[in-house]
């Protein structure tokens, strides 16, 4: 049985640049949406940082401080270290 509605390489490459640059960009929408589906299946359960300990350096400002709040929102108990004062406002 012959099919139709085959795709075949020497198709695509007759293809204006406009129609090749429509299908470049439905491709890459396709991947990042599958890429999206991935990660969200991945991070909808959070993970119980209680009865855990978790030393932070850095943790006055930055990415340090970030992390700090993250774990603690999280309920682990977090261990600060840095060369500057450590003034950390929990939110």
């Amino acid at each position: 049985m012959k099919l139709k509605n085959k795709i075949y390489l020497q198709d695509i490459l007759m293809l204006n640049s406009f129609s090749k640059k429509c299908l470049a960009t439905i491709a890459i929408a396709a991947i990042l949406h599958l890429f999206y589906k991935f990660i969200k299946r991945k991070c909808t359960k959070p993970i119980d940082y209680s009865n855990k300990h978790i030393l932070i350096t850095g943790a006055s400002s930055g990415i340090g401080e970030c992390i700090a709040k993250h774990y603690y929102n999280y309920g682990a108990t977090i261990y600060l270290a840095s060369n500057d004062e450590i003034n950390v406002e929990i939110k």
